[in-house]
């Protein structure tokens, strides 16, 4: 073999062995280029005095392959369970169950037994009493004791001469008490006074009119009874009397308030009314 081919062989085996060491073939591949040994070479060339040094190849370092570690496989997702959704049960309403009616009656009342005593006397009911030194009004009742004494009403009448003016009051009286009453009537029980402070006395007689009654002299004390509930009847009337005043001054303008006193009347100690004047 010629040494240029040699020279040439080596060399491309030299590549080839670089190439193959990066492979990883380096070994096997070597034996199959290489089928002859450096001694060989020397042998095939005994006329050459030049010797030649063949340099080992240079050995690459096998490369092993280092398993990657395993990829960490993804979390597995866990499912959270949804919150649960709230459920709005219709509460149903209550219906009114009709309640049945009682069965009706159809047995015959009995007849309730016949009330045979005899009902209590109705005992007459006794009003209170007016405090004393009350101002009572017009039509007004003054109560003492069961004794009831009202001023009904009052009446003016001009100067009839010879007399002057003329002024009219008219009482009713009533026994609202349980016993017979005993009393006497005197024309000092009555009088009348103004807001000037002056004082009128009764005059005439007690009569049973409303009108004014020109009498000569003066009406004696009269004596009088009355059953329980009866009025007191002067003359057998309406159960009213009245008194009367001479000269009051009405129509003064001045004098704008009258009041009319009763006392120790019966049971009645002392009654007032106050009467306003207009002009």
């Amino acid at each position: 073999m010629d040494r240029r081919n040699i020279y040439w062989w080596a060399a491309l085996a030299g590549i080839i062995a670089a190439v193959l060491a990066c492979c990883g073939l380096l070994v096997a591949t070597g034996a199959w280029l290489f089928p002859f040994s450096p001694t060989l070479l020397t042998q095939a060339t005994p006329t050459q005095t030049e010797s030649v040094a063949l340099v080992p190849p240079t050995r690459t370092p096998t490369l092993t392959n280092t398993p990657l570690p395993p990829e960490p496989e993804p979390p597995t997702p866990t499912n959270t369970p949804e919150p649960p959704t709230s459920t709005v049960t219709a509460t149903p309403h209550p219906t009114d169950t009709p309640v049945p009616e009682p069965p009706t009656s159809t047995s015959t009342p009995r007849p309730k037994p016949t009330d045979t005593s005899v009902p209590p006397t109705p005992v007459p009911t006794v009003p209170h009493n007016t405090q004393p030194g009350t101002i009572l009004s017009m039509g007004d009742t003054w109560y003492a004791d069961g004794i009831e004494l009202r001023l009904t009403e009052t009446a003016f009448y001009p100067p009839s001469p010879p007399w002057g003016n003329c002024y009219v009051v008219r009482f009713k009286m009533v026994n609202k008490s349980t016993s017979l009453v005993y009393f006497s009537m005197d024309r000092d029980q009555f009088w009348i006074t103004d807001n000037l402070g002056r004082r009128y006395e009764m005059q005439g007689k007690f009569h049973s009119e409303i009108f004014c009654r020109h009498i000569e002299g003066y009406s004696p004390p009269i004596e009088v009874s009355i059953e329980p509930g009866a009025k007191f009847d002067y003359n057998w009337l309406d159960g009213g009397w009245s008194v009367q005043f001479y000269d009051v001054p009405i129509t003064d303008p001045n004098v704008t308030l009258l009041t009319v006193h009763v006392s120790n009347l019966s049971r009645i100690s002392k009654a007032e009314w106050q009467i306003p004047i207009s002009h």
